[in-house]
């Protein structure tokens, strides 16, 4: 390949005064911030970067993880008014237990209104919830520039030995069937009732205020246990 010329092609006329400036968004801004901060955090939670082979093990060989920026025809209130769950799968970067090789995956939304939502996947084969919002946790804390964050460490297969299981091949898919999913809407007066219900069951001397996310937690596990316990 020899390059025969290269050039600057300029505007045919020139561009009017009052249009000389032209200003980015705040999405414009915030987006390569947010896949800047992104690269610096999978330093630490390297595995979400590699790849998974043959389902036995994470090849920890940096190969990234999608990016997508998405632009979505609605406002962002209409999302948070659904009563479907099944439609927020449109805000992430692919279908939950999708035929794919990546361990992460990340969705940058920008809706009509402005508003904006990032929708991240994370496999379970290496991910529990709470080490879900660690990652998320300390990805915002890089985004604001804040150092001396807590590191995490791999060690759930020290402590977790993996083992050979009759009859359990791991490398074999598991197969989806149709799933039903249920939304249940909780009140705002609702959560003020039960975080004063658990505040008062406490030492408020010694305890924080317990969180929405606290007291719901603690809700809808006491119900799970009330429900399943052998009478």
């Amino acid at each position: 390949m020899a390059l025969i010329s290269r050039k600057i092609i300029k505007p045919s006329s020139p561009t009017l005064d009052h249009l000389r400036h032209y200003q980015l968004s705040f999405t414009d801004q915030l987006c390569p911030l947010l896949q800047q901060s992104l690269s610096n955090v999978l330093t630490h939670f390297y595995p979400l970067a590699g790849r998974l082979k043959d389902n036995i093990y994470v090849d920890c060989n940096d190969g990234g993880v999608p990016f997508l920026q998405v632009r979505v025809k609605c406002k962002l209130v209409h999302v948070l008014e659904s009563r479907e769950p099944g439609e927020l799968i449109k805000f992430l970067p692919f279908e939950f237990d999708g035929d794919h090789e990546f361990l992460s995956g990340f969705q940058f939304n920008i809706f009509e209104c402005g508003g904006i939502g990032i929708g991240l996947c994370i496999s379970h084969k290496i991910s529990d919830i709470f080490s879900f919002f660690v990652f998320f946790k300390s990805w915002a804390a890089t985004f604001r520039g804040e150092p001396d964050q807590e590191r995490p460490r791999f060690e759930s297969a020290t402590l977790f030995p993996a083992r050979s299981l009759f009859g359990y091949d791991p490398r074999n898919p598991v197969f989806k069937t149709n799933i039903v999913a249920k939304s249940f809407v909780f009140s705002k007066s609702s959560i003020e009732a039960l975080i004063a219900k658990y505040y008062k069951a406490t030492d408020t001397e010694k305890l924080q205020r317990p969180s929405p996310i606290d007291v719901l937690s603690a809700f809808l596990w006491s119900r799970i246990v009330a429900a399943t316990m052998v009478e």
